[in-house]
């Protein structure tokens, strides 16, 4: 019995001393917590709250990768880049991070080196090849043009000379449409534009006029004529337009250039003889750029270049084009399609460069125009194809793709708001279902559906944010005037809030409501000697967050910054906050001979718009190309088979976007709910 008793004393012995050396580590406890507090808080887009849980789990647990990436991710989408990077590195350096966090880490640095050194010689390679025969179906004949379709959707016109025919491609490659003008038919398409409004025109050659087509190619409207009286046509070729409601067609057969406006009146024209100036011998592809048209001449190998008036004023490259045609943009540059080659020509420094060379592939460009990915596209007449270029770097660099958050409210459905864009920070448009992978813990999700492309969007959100300085009291009127102008309106579709910035920022009226009166009325009556935009241009954003839709932020000022304007909030940190939250900043100034510095930065930094509030068209031409902004975000959702642990587990969620011959990747995670 007492050696019984002895037994069962040492084994509690034992089993105190071995629970004494397994003591719950309370600190890791406490870290994890906050780290899910944080996790929480970044997917809600409280990224304030999430920095705040997560340096508190970071204290508790300095080298945790998980909470570093976590912190960094919250600083990034906060807009403090540099911080972000430098927790990311710790992980790096220790050789602790996956492919995506290095690669993600990677082209945030690159973008930020991208703002200060432009990339200008990039070396374009093939991203694919629409052929003109599908399972022994023939699509399009004799290709003269391919274009940017124009409406956000990254899909592309091709002009099938041969066929008579319109057909419209999406970004994939995927033939979607093909018109063909009709009971009355095509007559030998040439070159087609894209409008603004979802229309284009359409040479047609043999039919000598000029087709206003809607977007389903039925023609609402026969511009021109044939003959060789002014204004009328005898094969009409390319085109180009304004954006004053003018365009202008090259005419092979009349050697001229003729000018229209858009409900078919004829303008004028221009190219003959005259002077010292012997004329247009065979005018090809026309181009505008900063109120110049620039003509190429096709005979005598150059270009001529008109004012909008149709006066001659000098002609370029002679000497240097070999078998010219198609003229595009690139930027303030000219493209010009000389046979194999595609010429790039800086007009402001008369440099010419190669950007294409398809020499031995018996390639004759017709045509050239960018796609709205940003890619090179070139109607190949003679071998029947339509060839995409692509800039080298973007396909060994891959795409961007960001998760933003991930919502599992609904757990086990899972909602994911994701970005992808180019390594330059441009959209990627057009991407469907099928340019995803979705995996969780590595292993894939099932069934998925796309719930949301911005691209297809119709919804906006534009925050109003009115300077409260005390030099804007002198605009009072005509603030009061732009705003009811801005609400009855401008961007018509687009909901809005407006904001003031006085002595503090401060909301006056939120999204969906209705009293703008009451609003209007305070936004133009309370103005402060002492006031700073920094924390105002802040919580502009800030109110939009979380969101998917187009969000933007018009700022109406009269342009002059307080002493310390952005002491609190660095510009630059503020442009990344904006653009890390696809989000534009816009500045509509009360007076024209002045611009600031700072706002100028953060504006064009975002792919914003600076322009003058008495300008003769008014803000409404702004909130219409706002409400039509290009938009990099998707959603997908799907329905998970993770196991939840009672809302304890920590999901990690993998995302892959897949375009052609370019890829990119990203992993976040989520708790579900606490059960």
């Amino acid at each position: 019995m007492i050696k019984k008793i002895y037994f069962t004393v040492i084994i509690l012995l034992l089993s105190i001393g071995a629970l004494s050396s397994q003591a719950i580590d309370m600190k890791a406890v406490e870290a994890e917590e906050n780290l899910r507090w944080g996790v929480l808080a970044y997917n809600n887009g409280f990224y304030n709250k999430a920095v705040q849980s997560l340096e508190k789990a970071l204290a508790l647990k300095p080298q945790n990768p998980s909470i570093l990436m976590w912190l960094g991710r919250s600083y990034y989408m906060s807009g403090m880049e540099d911080a972000a990077l430098a927790e990311w590195d710790k992980i790096i350096n220790a050789e602790q991070a996956g492919s995506s966090l290095i690669n993600f880490s990677e082209l945030v640095k690159y973008r930020q080196l991208l703002s200060i050194q432009p990339e200008y010689d990039e070396k374009w390679v093939i991203h694919m090849d629409i052929e003109n025969m599908f399972n022994n179906y023939k699509l399009f004949e004799r290709p003269t043009a391919a274009i940017s379709t124009g409406d956000g959707s990254g899909g592309i016109y091709v002009v099938s000379f041969s066929s008579n025919q319109v057909l419209r491609f999406d970004a994939n490659g995927a033939l979607k449409s093909t018109m063909d003008g009709g009971f009355e038919g095509f007559n030998h398409p040439f070159d087609i534009f894209a409008l603004k409004n979802g229309h284009f025109l359409l040479s047609e050659f043999s039919g000598n006029y000029v087709s206003l087509c809607d977007s389903s190619g039925t023609r609402l409207l026969k511009i021109g004529e044939k003959g060789i009286s002014p204004g009328q046509l005898l094969g009409p070729q390319f085109l180009a337009a304004d954006d004053s409601g003018y365009f202008y067609v090259s005419d092979i057969g009349n050697r001229k250039v003729v000018k229209y406006d858009l409900e078919g009146n004829f303008i004028l024209e221009m190219g003959k003889r005259a002077g010292d100036y012997r004329g247009l011998s065979a005018p090809a592809g026309i181009a505008l750029l900063d109120n110049k048209l620039y003509v190429v001449d096709s005979v005598r190998k150059l270009i001529d270049v008109f004012d909008e008036s149709g006066n001659y004023l000098e002609s370029l490259v002679s000497g240097q084009l070999i078998q010219p045609e198609g003229l595009s943009l690139f930027g303030q540059d000219l493209l010009i399609a000389d046979g194999s080659l595609i010429r790039r020509y800086n007009v402001t420094m008369d440099r010419m460069t190669v950007m294409a060379d398809r020499t031995g592939n018996n390639f004759r460009s017709m045509n050239i125009d960018f796609d709205e990915n940003g890619n090179l596209l070139i109607a190949d007449y003679e071998t029947n194809r339509i060839t995409i270029l692509t800039e080298l770097s973007t396909v060994y660099g891959g795409l961007f793709v960001r998760i933003n958050r991930v919502n599992s409210d609904q757990f086990p459905k899972v909602v994911v708001d994701f970005s992808v864009e180019k390594r330059s920070g441009e959209p990627l448009l057009g991407l469907e279902r099928d340019n995803f992978i979705i995996t969780e813990n590595a292993r894939s999700v099932g069934d998925y559906k796309l719930e949301f492309a911005g691209f297809k969007g119709e919804e906006s959100y534009i925050t109003i944010l009115v300077d409260g300085s005390e030099k804007m009291s002198s605009y009072s009127d005509a603030l009061t005037e732009t705003l009811k102008a801005i609400y009855k309106t401008g961007g018509t579709s687009a909901e809005k809030a407006l904001m003031s910035i006085g002595e503090t920022p401060y909301l006056i009226t939120p999204f969906g409501s209705r009293d703008t009166a009451g609003a209007i009325e305070e936004a133009t009556e309370q103005w402060s000697s002492s006031w700073n935009p920094d924390t105002g241009i802040r919580l502009a954003a800030s109110q939009m967050i979380p969101g998917r839709d187009r969000r933007s932020v018009v700022f109406i000022t009269q342009g002059e910054m307080p002493e310390n304007s952005f002491s609190q909030y660095d510009i630059i940190d503020l442009a990344a906050y904006y653009n890390n939250n696809n989000i534009s900043f816009n500045t509509v100034y009360t007076s024209d001979s002045y611009r600031n510095r700072e706002l100028e930065y953060l504006t064009e930094a975002t792919d914003g718009q600076s322009i003058y509030m008495f300008q003769p068209e008014g803000i409404d031409a702004l909130l219409d190309d706002i409400t039509t902004e290009k938009s990099s975000v998707y959603t997908v959702s799907y329905t998970s088979g993770s196991d939840s642990d009672f809302g304890r587990a920590y999901i990690p969620v993998e995302l892959e976007a897949l375009f052609v011959n370019k890829s990119g990747r990203d992993e976040l995670g989520y708790y579900p709910p606490v059960e």
